[in-house]
């Protein structure tokens, strides 16, 4: 008879509290970016369509973390 691999719950229990996590993350960040945008709005007066732009931006730049907001919007091109 074949030895069957037992996992402990406690492992099996961190597994899925870890991949229920990301959602909420990136829900997080998109909401921290949201609050950046409307600072970044009042010192620059960018339109709000451009939201969804920046933030397409960033995540393709890698630069979807909030302590990485600037250099993204300073790679797309605005001074700030």
């Amino acid at each position: 008879m074949a030895k069957k691999s037992k996992k402990s719950p406690k492992k099996e229990a961190v597994v899925i509290q870890m991949s229920n996590r990301r959602p909420l993350r990136e829900k997080e960040i998109r909401e921290e970016f949201r609050k950046y945008f409307v600072k970044l709005n009042r010192k620059l007066n960018i339109g709000k369509d451009m939201e969804q732009i920046l933030w397409l931006h960033l995540k393709a730049t890698v630069n979807n973390s909030p302590e990485m907001f600037d250099k993204g919007i300073k790679n797309f091109g605005y001074t700030l």
